[in-house]
């Protein structure tokens, strides 16, 4: 009886120090406290059905990590979600297996080296399938030297954890055999790009044409900069619901498109050395796409004024992306559809909600600004690199690294 208690104190504390993890972890990568919290139910939910079922509560930890990464829908990336789940779970099994062998260090040591590999091959294999080659592969090597020690001490516990553990360690050991035979040399990486503030002036054209909407349909209603400055990033759709019924939004919208394509010329210019660093990089030869959530005619029409499409390979507007900014699909759905690995990839954007659309993919996200009140919103969206010059673009890509977000806490 008193052995039981002090597992499941033991286990208790595994279980509040990883809950913990993932919490911190998904508040900082901007995750609603909401979804955090359904989240964390369904995955102590799982854990407590697989541990019935497998009576190991470090592997049923594990597990339930990858199948909520993969089912539970959040505002990132599934294997970016299993970053998370995954690692503070493994932290969590590694407690708990702490409390479990205090008498024998090595062991300890050894196995949850073994659970940190293990994980790291399960999450490559869903890498591999799912979301084509994302993260790093060395700590496989440590199943060669300590998968023998953990299985052996389970295997007098449970025969189910002992083959489980087994299998494990094979598929591990084939796996690193066979990423290290098919490592490439990198390869230049693709580069994104937002396009109203980050390629192209579009603030006067977007705060006229959003005056003039509401000066002919709410003509009562002045419009204050806060407010304008709200509408860069999120779709017209989800920017007009705040004020107009949703049986008139399309209208709103066609107003909106009209008004702003008689402004174009007028008001739209490129941002500062925008063309000569797209011509550069073109030169280079790096490949260049376009990913907004405006719609692609006006996409089009911007890139056409400025005369920065001749050097652009493709170009996804709102209707061309399964779901827009600040969620991540469209951003991997452009990398995927331009033939790229999603560790080759570079998104640039000016607002908070590029940064966040970047990170739920765990591309390496650039801001990009010269407006000093949208320069801190974009800041306290944390991207992996900041610039005030986009001429500074050829200096950060001489920089040899993998072109992810690494902020995985």
């Amino acid at each position: 009886m008193e052995k039981t208690i002090l597992w499941a104190l033991d286990t208790g504390f595994g279980l509040f120090f990883m809950i913990w993890g993932v919490e911190s972890t998904f508040q900082k990568w901007g995750i609603t406290q909401k979804q955090r919290q359904k989240g964390i139910a369904i995955y102590l939910i799982v854990v407590f059905l697989l541990n019935a079922l497998l009576h190991q509560v470090m592997l049923a930890m594990i597990i339930a990590a990858i199948l909520v990464a993969f089912v539970f829908p959040m505002e990132i990336h599934a294997l970016r979600a299993l970053d998370a789940w995954g690692l503070w779970s493994i932290i969590g099994a590694a407690f708990v297996l702490w409390t479990n062998t205090k008498a024998e260090m090595m062991i300890w040591i050894i196995s949850t080296l073994f659970l940190f590999g293990a994980y790291i091959f399960i999450r490559q294999v869903f890498t591999r399938k799912f979301y084509s080659r994302f993260g790093q592969v060395g700590m496989l090597s440590i199943l060669l030297v300590c998968g023998a020690t953990y299985f052996g001490l389970q295997a007098e516990e449970n025969m189910l954890a002992y083959w489980l553990n087994l299998i494990l360690i094979a598929l591990s050991m084939i796996g690193f055999v066979y990423v290290g035979l098919n490592k490439k040399q990198m390869a230049k990486p693709l580069l994104l790009f937002d396009l109203d503030g980050t390629l192209i002036d579009s603030q006067p054209l977007v705060f006229e044409t959003f005056r003039q909407v509401f000066a002919k349909l709410k003509p009562g209603y002045p419009l204050s900069d806060q407010e304008l400055y709200s509408f860069f990033g999120p779709t017209l759709e989800t920017t007009f619901l705040r004020y107009f019924h949703p049986d008139e939004i399309d209208d709103v919208i066609e107003l909106y498109q009209q008004i702003n394509r008689q402004l174009h010329a007028e008001y739209l210019k490129e941002m500062p050395y925008a063309l000569e660093t797209i011509v550069q990089l073109h030169e280079q030869g790096y490949v260049l796409g376009i990913v907004s959530n405006k719609r692609h005619a006006v996409v089009e029409l911007g890139l056409e004024q400025s005369k920065l499409k001749p050097y652009m390979d493709a170009v996804y507007g709102k209707e061309d992306q399964p779901v827009c900014k600040p969620k991540p699909d469209g951003l991997i759905h452009a990398a995927k559809q331009m033939g790229y690995k999603l560790d080759e990839v570079l998104y640039f954007g000016d607002n908070a909600a590029d940064i966040q659309a970047a990170k739920g993919a765990a591309f390496y996200s650039v801001g990009y600004t010269l407006d000093t009140i949208q320069k801190q919103s974009l800041l306290n969206a944390k991207p992996c690199a900041f610039i005030d010059d986009l001429r500074k673009i050829t200096k950060l890509l001489k920089e040899d690294q993998i072109w992810i977000d690494k902020s995985i806490w």
